[in-house]
């Protein structure tokens, strides 16, 4: 669509087109809004040599992307001089996509028909582990225990198995290291007790989860210490969702 202001159209004037991908709201000066919830295209008709300011504004979980075309770079707003003709794009990075993970504390919907929300994280747990003869665990050298303060629900319908959601959690490092929940964890089901609240066992024996029924409390994972400050979890097999753990 093209957009006139009388004032911005009086005299030689030059085009500026912006388009949006994603979830959002761009002002561009006094003109009306872009609000837009998939993909979007406006020309504006601009004064030839006026200044427009540009200032995407990201719904609710969803964060601006870098800009691209007239605009370069990630800052909050973009100033063009309007000597000529120009295009921007504006992009939204939706929730639960590796770069915007959801929030600590955010619940959110993952494969299964679960309702998942990381409530907390304690990194560093190294000596809060015992094993089943109240010994004190210890991860190898230059590893770490990372506990997991998590609250699933089942929304579907009967029940839904523990193990089927255990087996869909991966941490995962800065550079891509995978560390699979139920695969070679040092501190996973049946590897190790963890302080209270501890909901491992549940994986262990696949226990039913009922619908509508809220399971909350300690996972861990063994992690390399050098990932453990940028660690972030992968749930959900066909349609993954990322969870910031920090």
């Amino acid at each position: 669509m093209v957009l006139v202001t009388g004032a911005q159209a009086a005299g030689p004037t030059v085009l500026l087109t912006v388009s949006v991908i994603g979830s959002g709201t761009v002002k561009v000066s006094n003109e009306a809004p872009i609000r837009c919830t998939g993909t979007c295209h406006a020309t504006f008709r601009i004064k030839a040599g006026s200044r427009v300011v540009v200032v995407p504004t990201a719904s609710a979980l969803w964060k601006p992307a870098p800009w691209s075309g007239a605009c370069k770079g990630a800052p909050a707003r973009c100033t063009l001089r309007m000597t000529k003709a120009q295009r921007l794009s504006v992009r939204f990075v939706p929730p639960g996509s590796q770069p915007n993970p959801i929030p600590l504390g955010s619940t959110w919907f993952i494969t299964g028909n679960w309702l998942f929300r990381v409530i907390g994280v304690t990194p560093n747990a190294n000596g809060q582990l015992i094993d089943g003869n109240g010994t004190t665990q210890q991860p190898p050298g230059g590893s770490q225990f990372f506990l997991l303060n998590i609250a699933v629900t089942y929304k579907g319908s009967g029940s839904g198995g523990f193990a089927d959601l255990a087996r869909e959690l991966t941490a995962v490092g800065a550079h891509g290291t995978k560390y699979p929940y139920l695969s070679g964890n040092g501190c996973g089901p049946g590897k190790a007790i963890l302080p209270s609240h501890d909901i491992q066992p549940k994986a262990q024996a696949d226990s039913p989860v009922e619908s509508n029924q809220t399971v909350s409390g300690y996972i861990c994972f063994q992690v390399s210490s050098a990932d453990a400050s940028s660690l972030v979890l992968l749930a959900g097999g066909g349609t993954p969702v990322w969870f910031a753990l920090h």
